[in-house]
């Protein structure tokens, strides 16, 4: 009916709207739903808070945000933000994780809070769960209590719970406490579970919450003890086995773990050898290559740094010289990095004039120098640095402010969350991964 009535002439969003709300039989205003996600700013954490003196429990929400700027909160009522949101939820007594809509989260509601129904409510020690399979597009956050019942599940018998949800848990618990929302010691004990997980899609999510853990302790004393150790299986033929492969050889060499930066080094140097023997044959896998280069690069010499250059400067392949771009900024050695950036705006340097901006990006971004960073004497090393090149950045100025913000951000986070960090580091096993 939308497209007969408006072929050949323009519509607006708000036409779509109207004809789904009439497809749907008015039981659901579309427009009103669409506006509150098309039409602001940002994404919702939503609350689920249980009374279990009388066995109650009901939604909130509010705007999520990972750390707050002054870009951010200049101006800006966060408390008028409101979405429209269909609630999936199950519990452990009849889990069912097919995503049904319970409840909708609507403005036309007399309260901000929104009951669940007293049939839906589970006993006083059983968990629940909402956002089934994460269909919704809303982080989930929990009483203190409910968090503590689904470790105990997640310990005793991770399968109850839909995979899609163990990831989903991992990746919320874990940033929310990144965005002071929830103490650090629960979102780590959820991670505790991992010792039985295989699954790639649970573990993809912890290790991308990982990284920013990673970044943050490698230079303090709790370092020591922030350790993850696996034994990897003989190759499977399961593609998502495959992934997971991959993703723990880049999360172990990023960890330095001795094994895999050696195994790393031995292709680069196989690669190289085969180069300079005349055969321009790269020997490493594609899937691998960002992960050797990198780790080649981050561990080698300035021998190696040229070589890579000169792989660039011939790689006739966008997609093979953005890795190789991006994998020369994995240096650790400043003057290295310092040549790197002058080169990149050397008109006869081999780097292209499009390509510049994306190598002031590159260095910009990588952990050895900016993500990292979490003192005041960095930030302002950082701010140094920036006023000194800023005439020259281009169209990465953007990058530097944002790597400031991060910085900011990195710096009020070790105030607030390191000590926490550093006793459940001192009082919790290592996770040995087999």
């Amino acid at each position: 009916n939308y497209l007969n009535a408006w072929r050949y002439d323009n519509a607006v969003q708000d036409d779509l709207w109207n004809y789904l709300t009439l497809a749907a039989n008015n039981s659901l205003n579309v427009k009103k739903v669409m506006d509150s996600w098309t039409l602001q700013a940002g994404y919702p954490v939503v609350t689920l808070t249980r009374d279990y003196s009388q066995r109650k429990a009901w939604l909130t929400q509010k705007r999520f945000l990972l750390y707050v700027t002054s870009n951010e909160t200049n101006g800006i009522d966060s408390s008028k933000y409101w979405w429209e949101i269909p609630i999936t939820y199950t519990s452990e007594r009849n889990a069912n994780w097919d995503p049904i809509t319970k409840l909708w989260m609507t403005r036309s509601n007399a309260s901000d809070e929104f009951m669940i129904k007293d049939e839906d409510i589970p006993n006083n020690d059983e968990w629940i769960i909402a956002n089934l399979q994460e269909v919704g597009y809303y982080r989930v956050n929990y009483d203190t209590n409910n968090w503590k019942l689904i470790i105990r599940q997640l310990v005793s018998n991770h399968k109850k719970i839909h995979v899609i949800n163990r990831a989903q848990l991992i990746d919320d618990a874990l940033d929310m406490s990144r965005a002071h929302l929830l103490d650090y010691h629960i979102a780590l004990n959820i991670t505790q579970y991992l010792v039985n997980e295989k699954q790639f899609i649970a573990w993809e999510a912890a290790l991308n919450a990982f990284s920013f853990l990673d970044r943050m302790l490698r230079r303090s004393s709790a370092y020591g003890l922030w350790k993850i150790t696996w034994t990897v299986s003989e190759d499977s033929e399961n593609i998502l086995d495959k992934y997971l492969q991959i993703s723990i050889i880049g999360w172990t060499c990023k960890y330095g773990h001795h094994d895999c930066v050696q195994q790393s080094l031995k292709r680069f140097r196989e690669w190289q050898t085969r180069v300079k023997n005349g055969d321009q044959t790269n020997p490493i896998h594609p899937n691998l290559r960002s992960i050797v280069y990198c780790t080649g690069i981050e561990f080698g010499s300035e021998q190696d740094w040229d070589f890579l250059w000169n792989q660039y400067l011939n790689a006739t392949v966008a997609s093979e010289r953005e890795k190789l771009l991006r994998s020369l900024a994995c240096s650790r050695e400043p003057w290295l990095l310092s040549r790197y950036i002058t080169r990149a705006f050397n008109g006869s340097s081999g780097i292209r004039k499009q390509d510049g901006s994306y190598v002031f990006r590159a260095v910009a971004s990588i952990k050895s120098v900016t993500s990292s960073m979490n003192s005041e004497f960095e930030l302002r090393q950082l701010q140094e640095f920036y006023n000194t090149v800023k005439t020259n950045v281009g169209t990465a100025q953007r990058s530097f402010m944002q790597a400031m913000e991060q910085t900011t951000a990195n710096v009020h986070w070790m105030q607030s969350h390191y000590h926490e960090i550093d006793n459940w580091l001192s009082n919790t096993k290592h996770l040995l991964i087999r």
